[in-house]
């Protein structure tokens, strides 16, 4: 065996000054419950002078329902388009605007605290959804949870850790949001143009799709023009879809562990968000695996 499993709530690790860990969040019912919608076409039979007519109407219903709906007889995607099917998803603004909404509501999703900590202490940090918005619309949504989500003390610690690993003194809260949000990841698994610049497949699932984004990420952190000063002994994941948590769990005990053999990695399965579970996996040879 090539790695060891911990599967537990807290796993106490003694970290020195040089090591940082970093996370990687799903965000949609993950970091907040939004209310999303998405459109399909119902076909209605009419009646007419000529005797029936088949007409499809377009209507809103929970993203969750659409792959058991456009099964069912009398439901498709709209004019046979899945793209149409998430335009309003897409809509510019529209993330943000959903997940202000969530906040604002107080709808927090089970991994919004651990969200929140990544921030605070501007740890290595990358958002992911199977959305096919533009990179620039995650960056938006994450902009304004800093913003929003923070109290104002959340913001002076974050301010001072900013400062501590960018090498700053600045006390301007804009500007250190702005470098935060260089130094951190994006990715929008179901854009072809992202999908083309990070050399992943478009013709791959999402769950493979976000195998191969949380490998880019966590191999450009030792030429992060920020954090390749220290050491990265721990990367986590966390995400409430099964699927995308079976094919990291597979990833991470038959890939990452070897590929990556002193980083210990942990993936907390959100699906239940009244019990997330953590499990990690580490290379019996690893460095690290010798101080736990």
């Amino acid at each position: 065996m090539y790695f060891l499993i911990y599967v537990l709530f807290c796993l106490p690790v003694v970290m020195k000054e040089k090591y940082i860990k970093g996370y990687a969040f799903d965000i949609d019912d993950n970091l907040l419950h939004t209310d999303l919608k998405v459109f399909v076409e119902r076909e209605v039979i009419k009646q007419t002078e000529k005797g029936t007519e088949s007409v499809w109407v377009e209507e809103e219903i929970p993203d969750k329902e659409l792959k058991s709906t456009i099964q069912k007889p009398g439901y498709r995607l709209p004019n046979g388009d899945r793209e149409q099917a998430f335009r309003w998803l897409r809509a510019p603004g529209a993330m943000k605007q959903d997940l202000l909404n969530a906040l604002n509501a107080d709808k927090i999703g089970p991994s919004w605290k651990n969200f929140k900590k990544a921030n605070i202490n501007a740890r290595p940090l990358w958002l992911i959804t199977a959305r096919g918005n533009q990179v620039y619309d995650l960056i938006e949504s994450h902009q304004a949870l800093l913003y929003e989500g923070l109290t104002a003390e959340e913001h002076d610690q974050f301010k001072e850790n900013m400062n501590k690993h960018a090498g700053t003194k600045t006390k301007n809260l804009d500007k250190l949001i702005a470098k935060y949000l260089e130094m951190s990841y994006y990715a929008p698994c179901s854009n072809p143009e992202f999908a083309e610049k990070s050399n992943i497949p478009h013709t791959l699932s999402v769950p493979a799709r976000k195998v191969l984004a949380f490998d880019n990420f966590v191999a450009s952190l030792p030429e992060h023009p920020i954090y390749r000063k220290y050491i990265v002994s721990q990367m986590g994941f966390s995400d409430d879809s099964l699927e995308n948590i079976y094919a990291m769990q597979e990833a991470m005990q038959t890939n990452f562990v070897q590929k990556y053999p002193d980083i210990m990695f942990s993936i907390y399965d959100t699906n239940n968000p009244l019990v997330v579970k953590r499990t990690s996996y580490i290379n019996p040879n690893s460095k690290l695996h010798s101080d736990i």
